[in-house]
């Protein structure tokens, strides 16, 4: 095998995480993984809407919450307790429940740098739309 080829080979990005804190507010780190190609079809496709002249509707609040909760390894915004806890029903409305929007899109921007999109968030939501 090429060098290349052997570095991809021992490098799955399966390995690929990261801890950060996220904000000022909270005196954390968030630990987070790197999105694969299929979960970021899937929340593109989740996240598309109606077809417009000048494009395809998008989501983009919808869009950071599904990469938010499918890749943040701790918190588990899954965690079922913990849903309760906060007296909501999914692990969206308890992530909108326990971080302010600005918070949520750096957690958001942080992982999609993670799986690789050195631009920033808009772009990527660019990318989705079309």
């Amino acid at each position: 095998m090429n060098k290349l080829l052997d570095f991809l080979t021992e490098n799955p990005i399966e390995g690929i995480k990261e801890k950060k804190r996220i904000s000022k507010r909270i005196p954390f780190e968030f630990e987070y993984k790197a999105m694969s190609s299929d979960e970021h079809k899937e929340y593109q496709n989740k996240c598309k809407g109606k077809v417009k002249k000048d494009g395809v509707e998008f989501d983009a609040t919808k869009f950071n919450l599904l990469v938010v909760v499918g890749n943040t390894l701790e918190p588990n915004f899954s965690d079922a307790e913990a849903i309760k806890s906060m007296g909501v029903a999914t692990p969206t409305e308890f992530v909108k429940k326990t971080l302010l929007s600005g918070e949520i899109n750096e957690l958001a921007e942080n992982i999609i740098r993670l799986s690789g999109f050195e631009a920033d968030i808009n772009d990527a939501i660019e990318e989705a739309k079309n």
